[in-house]
């Protein structure tokens, strides 16, 4: 006879939970009528001396738009626009059904490519209703510091993450790993297409010292403590490389070294 004590419930309760979320997540661009959603959770996720203002959030979202991507958590019965709407707290995101499957592969033009389910593109036709659960911001910037992070610049080579956040009542279900394999994807199909004038080096970020192994098994590396100062407590500069920029870069090599060859022969 096998027995389950309290915590093993407990831990097959989460994952049940789990697994129900992750089914129900897709991940899309945020867009100017998110901004009150995603303030509502920044304000509940961080102390008043570390949270970004609602005007903040409008900023990036106004000038960094394809670098500020959300998790929607798609309702239990939330396909098809059968009422909630705005004024009931409920959000609405269009997706594409066909058949069976209210999700069908596409082609991944910037706009398009911007909604993503299940790890694949998903194209927009029809509604789905949901809420935004989390969601993670960036901005581009020319060096690692204080001062630069705090405005955009499109030409900059790093990508400043400023915020990656979970409501509260789905945090330790992997949801904020499941946004940052979105959020590279999402970061290395816009560093591989030609919308770019400049194309992006790396991620870098912030992180406080119990987040640091969280951020570790997401591919980042801890570099050194920040100099950056951002509410009372200390913090670790991290980055992580992005694969499109290392192909370029080797590509660049390998055109470099066919023109050398030829110039010889």
């Amino acid at each position: 006879m096998t027995t389950m004590t309290n915590n093993d419930n407990q831990q097959a309760i989460t994952t049940a939970l789990s697994q129900s979320v992750h089914d129900r997540l897709i991940f899309r661009a945020v867009q100017p009528t998110d901004i009150p959603r995603c303030h509502e959770i920044e304000k509940a996720s961080y102390p008043p001396d570390e949270a970004a203002s609602k005007s903040q959030l409008q900023y990036r979202q106004h000038h960094a738009a394809p670098f500020f991507r959300c998790a929607f958590l798609i309702d239990d019965n939330g396909f098809g626009n059968t009422g909630g709407g705005r004024n009931s707290g409920t959000d609405h995101t269009p997706l594409t059904q066909t058949h069976n499957d209210p999700f069908s592969p596409m082609s991944s033009t910037s706009t398009q490519a911007s909604v993503s389910y299940r790890g694949r593109a998903a194209s927009i036709q029809s509604t789905v209703r949901g809420t935004i659960i989390g969601y993670i911001c960036s901005t581009r910037a020319a060096s690692f510091t204080e001062e630069a992070m705090k405005s955009h610049d499109p030409r900059g080579m790093l990508l400043a993450v400023h915020s990656v956040v979970v409501e509260k009542k789905y945090r330790n279900m992997g949801v904020a790993s499941a946004m940052i394999h979105d959020y590279i994807s999402a970061m290395e199909r816009l560093n591989r297409g030609n919308s770019l004038k400049v194309k992006m080096e790396k991620l870098v970020l912030i992180a406080k010292k119990d987040l640091l192994g969280f951020y570790v098994r997401n591919g980042f590396r801890a570099m050194k403590l920040s100099d950056v100062v951002h509410g009372k407590d200390p913090w670790f500069d991290m980055e992580r490389d992005l694969e499109s920029a290392k192909e370029q870069e080797e590509e660049k090599t390998r055109h470099f070294h066919e023109c050398y060859l030829e110039e010889k022969t």
